[in-house]
């Protein structure tokens, strides 16, 4: 017996496979409201002063990942902040934007105009308050690139790096120096113009250059230098800079596996708090269950339409 369907069904059936051809590769963002609660894990955060701009110092500043899930049953995950001069508001809800690969961090990267309920990254540094400070005159400035040039885009590509090479090396180890280290690596690349440094590259972790660098107390001693430490503000230093050295030059050689890692990104992203981004690993190639039926589908939606032709014939 030989199934048939009116054309009009079947015209709407091969749309339908289009459109799922069309979503698995263009790996659009979409965006829920969820609301974020402790994770249960023990946050890896470092305390530091640093310095935005010519003056603003944040004492002290909060560097590191911390641990949070979605729901009381959920599970936890770690998560990064995107937007060091906003603070954290309770209740803690988000637009939470997903996607394939990198796409939810090109959205709030690259995107102008989305709706009030988020903000991007240039909107972010233009939103006022601290960020009009450390954006005003001076050599030592803490803004964003170019809106919509290619600062943007070596923005994205620069912090998909990182976390490619250096996520679990900073994250995973349970090393909360690494943690602080990966978390200003981001901020740098995030804002810091780099006066008198080449251009594209990243200045070294720094009390007195660049537009993020260590805070400072009264008559300019510095905060750390003055600090008894047993060691560990001499080795958050060498941490950073070893991860900013090797965003400078492209060798990742010694940090974690040397190897980069593919991973699924995910914003948590509000007008009114600070901005976060969390990664999941990819499945190495392999499509997820939901993608395979999609594709099963619109495959089956190309070769019933071509059987329909030739049946015609």
């Amino acid at each position: 017996m030989k199934l048939t369907f009116p054309a009009a069904k079947t015209a709407l059936f091969c749309q339908a496979a289009a459109v799922a051809v069309l979503s698995l590769s263009a790996g659009l963002s979409q965006a829920q409201t969820v609301t974020l609660q402790d994770g249960g894990a023990t946050n890896q955060y470092r305390a530091e002063n640093l310095t935005f701009g010519e003056a603003l110092v944040k004492k002290p500043a909060t560097l590191g990942a911390g641990n949070y899930k979605e729901s009381t049953n959920g599970p936890s995950f770690w998560v990064y902040c995107l937007d060091p001069l906003t603070y954290i508001t309770s209740p803690m809800t988000y637009t939470k934007l997903t996607g394939a690969g990198n796409a939810a961090l090109s959205q709030f990267i690259t995107t102008t105009g989305t709706p009030a309920a988020l903000t991007t990254y240039n909107e972010q540094f233009a939103k006022g308050g601290d960020y009009a400070t450390v954006g005003g005159a001076g050599s030592s400035k803490y803004e964003d690139q170019a809106a919509g040039g290619a600062g943007n885009t070596r923005v994205l590509n620069k912090i998909t790096e990182l976390f490619s090479y250096a996520y679990a090396d900073a994250t995973l180890s349970n090393n909360a120096t690494k943690s602080a280290a990966f978390q200003y690596a981001l901020w740098e690349i995030l804002g810091d113009t780099k006066a008198g440094a080449t251009a594209g590259t990243y200045a070294n972790y720094s009390s007195t250059t660049g537009g993020l660098r260590e805070g400072t107390i009264a008559g300019g001693v510095n905060d750390l230098a003055s600090t008894a430490s047993g060691g560990y503000s001499s080795a958050l230093r060498t941490q950073i800079n070893t991860y900013l050295t090797a965003l400078n030059t492209g060798n990742w050689a010694g940090i974690g596996t040397g190897k980069a890692t593919n991973y699924t990104f995910t914003v948590f992203n509000s007008a009114t708090s600070q901005t976060l981004v969390s990664v999941t690993p990819q499945s190495n190639g392999v499509p997820e269950p939901g993608s395979l039926a999609l594709a099963g589908l619109a495959l089956f939606g190309v070769v019933y339409t071509r059987r329909q032709v030739n049946n015609k014939r």
